[in-house]
């Protein structure tokens, strides 16, 4: 049971990781191009928003499941 649930959780994270890199790149794709400063630059060097995007994707798969699953 746990199992089943940890793996839609983990497709759901997955899902929601592609749609929002790809929201991204169509994003970048347009001409609104911004400037931002330079301690932005390195903000990607650990994936942040693909950590908060998955993580997004998991608990919302959970919150629909309305907690507790017992």
């Amino acid at each position: 049971m746990w199992g089943q649930r940890l793996l839609g959780a983990s497709i759901s994270g997955v899902v929601i990781v592609a749609l929002g890199l790809l929201a991204s790149w169509i994003v970048q794709q347009t001409s609104l191009k911004v400037e931002l400063p330079k301690e932005c630059a390195t903000w990607n060097n650990y994936h942040v928003m693909e950590l908060a995007l998955f993580l997004t994707g998991v608990f919302s798969y959970f919150v629909s499941r309305w907690i507790p699953l017992a």
